[in-house]
């Protein structure tokens, strides 16, 4: 009888996660690299456990919304649940470490892709550190959200913390600043807006690159929320 191989693809929900992938910009606000708990109920008072967990909705190994980076669209209780379950191509884009993926990329790495797929990015970036900001990565280019987007894939995953050049984002365009004109995050936005869903921080693509398999992430429906951190897992069958 045919069996899986279930391959986990998710990274461990630690302060060390957050600091390999954010680098430096993790030593800022503490609610961006830290996942604390209070006891409602514990085994040290009650016959059983209980925890309120607090966390930022883009920790670790997450998806985003299109409300992360488009205003007042849906948040991640009102996305296509379809979307982040289907057969998915993993692309190697490790030979353009470093670099804005364009079209030109994409016609090299992701010829196979198919109308309806899930593009998962796999890339050897370098661990970021507090000592550091991580001010080179790799990442799709709008050009290339847009060659994405033309060729019908339904959600996107990358092993970066973000899918857009982070540092760019946040210390040279000022992104987050409401006086930035638009467009701000346009990789996001170009693949948000035509419904394209993101997953970042994915970890050991490396090992299915070039290969076809079944994937899942699925977010809880917090109301409201602009991302979920989510369980990512692929699986193959095997003989």
């Amino acid at each position: 009888m045919a069996g899986y191989r279930l391959h986990d693809l998710t990274r461990p929900m630690t302060r060390d996660t957050i600091v390999a992938l954010a680098g430096k910009l993790a030593d800022g606000d503490p609610r961006y690299a830290e996942i604390t708990k209070d006891p409602l109920r514990s085994w040290q008072t009650d016959n059983g456990a209980i925890f309120h967990v607090h966390i930022q909705d883009h920790f670790g190994t997450h998806v985003d919304a299109p409300l992360h980076t488009i205003r007042d669209a849906p948040s991640i209780d009102q996305v296509d649940l379809g979307r982040f379950f289907g057969e998915a191509y993993v692309v190697d884009a490790s030979e353009h470490t470093l670099e804005a993926l364009g079209p030109e990329h994409f016609e090299q790495i992701a010829a196979d892709v198919r109308e309806g797929d899930i593009v998962l990015i796999h890339s050897l970036d370098r661990p970021g550190s507090l000592d550091a900001y991580i001010e080179q990565q790799t990442w799709v280019a709008p050009a290339g959200a847009q060659w994405l987007v033309d060729r019908g894939v339904k959600c996107v995953g990358c092993e970066t913390w973000g899918i857009e050049h982070i540092y760019d984002g946040y210390f040279t365009k000022d992104y987050y600043n409401p006086e930035t004109p638009q467009p701000t995050w346009p990789t996001h936005q170009i693949l948000l807006g035509n419904d394209v869903y993101i997953i970042e921080g994915l970890t050991g693509l490396g090992a299915l690159r070039g290969r076809r398999v079944m994937f899942a992430a699925l977010p809880l429906p917090i109301p409201g929320g602009s991302g979920c951190p989510v369980r990512a897992v692929a699986w193959e069958s095997v003989p």
